[in-house]
């Protein structure tokens, strides 16, 4: 936990942006959209937004580390 209490921007990134593969691997395939979504009617927007959202996601982590660290 002493990244909590010295914050840095790039490893809040890397968990981000590493829940997008588990995202993509574990839980699509398993509620029946495919590998990364390849069987969504529009696949290529489905994955930026998930993209995008596991960095807001990744801003989340690092704000509220620097909020309380």
């Amino acid at each position: 936990m002493q990244w909590a209490h010295g914050p840095t921007f790039l490893p809040a990134l890397i968990v981000g942006l590493v829940t997008v593969g588990a995202g993509w691997f574990i839980l699509q395939p398993g509620m029946g959209v495919g590998v990364a979504c390849n069987k969504a009617p529009q696949p290529t927007v489905a994955r930026l937004q998930n993209v995008v959202g596991h960095i807001i996601f990744a801003i989340g982590m690092y704000g509220a580390a620097r909020l309380v660290g």
